[in-house]
Parts: C-alpha cells; sequence; structure tokens
C-alpha cells in the first residue's frame, strides 16, 4: 500500500480543458462581427475639421448671428477672408486655363518692378 500512495502523490494528474480558449475565441468573434456592423469610417467622415476626439458634435451646425458688436466685426473679418480665399481660388483656376494668355502681362509685371525697385525715396526725416 505504501507504494500505491507513493505512485500517486509522485505523479498528478493533469486534467486538461480548453474552457480559456474556447471563450477567448468567443469573445474574439463578437467583437469582429459587432465591428463590421457599425459604420465607424462613416461616422469618422462625418465630423468636423479639426474637431477634438472628446467634443460632441451636434447635429445643428448653423451658426446663428450675435448681438456682441466684437462678435460681428470678427464675423465680418472670417467671411472677408473666406470670399477673398474663394476668389484666389477662382483666379488661379482661370489663369491656369489662360497660361498662354500671360506673356504680355508678365512683361509689363516686370518693368513695373524694375521702376520701383530703381526709383530712391527721399529722406524727409532729416533736415537740408
Amino acid at each position: 500500500m505504501a507504494t500505491e500512495t507513493a505512485k500517486k502523490k509522485g505523479t498528478p494528474q493533469i486534467l486538461k480543458t480548453d474552457t480559456a480558449q474556447k471563450l477567448a475565441e468567443k469573445w474574439v468573434a463578437s467583437m469582429t462581427r459587432s465591428t463590421e456592423k457599425d459604420p465607424v469610417e462613416a461616422e469618422q467622415e462625418a465630423r468636423p475639421h479639426r474637431l477634438g476626439l472628446g467634443a460632441k458634435v451636434s447635429k445643428e451646425m448653423k451658426r446663428k448671428p450675435s448681438d456682441d458688436p466684437i462678435d460681428q466685426k470678427l464675423q465680418a473679418k472670417f467671411d472677408a477672408g473666406r470670399r477673398k480665399h474663394a476668389r484666389l481660388v477662382a483666379d488661379a483656376a482661370g489663369s491656369s486655363k489662360n497660361a498662354g494668355d500671360d506673356d504680355s502681362e508678365e512683361e509689363d509685371e516686370s518693368e513695373s518692378k524694375s521702376k520701383a525697385f530703381g526709383k530712391k525715396k527721399e529722406n524727409t526725416s532729416t533736415p537740408r
């Protein structure tokens, strides 16, 4: 009997179960299914430019006019800059279409630049 108990204590019985692996496989399978259903990239495209990750996005993006005169002045400057940029883009697109017609304008421009640098301004700060 002593030898039988020694054998039992010497070689422990190992019970192998794959419950952890099965649980992990089930978890991974559920994660991949949920990402396929949710359109994550469409949501990222809908976010306004330069908005932080934690910032709330309001569905109503229209801005109502402010009664504050400083805010009105800043908004007017912003609108003027936006119009100027649109005009520059339109001019650049128009000038690229008429690339062959700009030769005479470039000559006139170079002449006016040379005249501007050729003239010397009179110094009015010191008396003669």
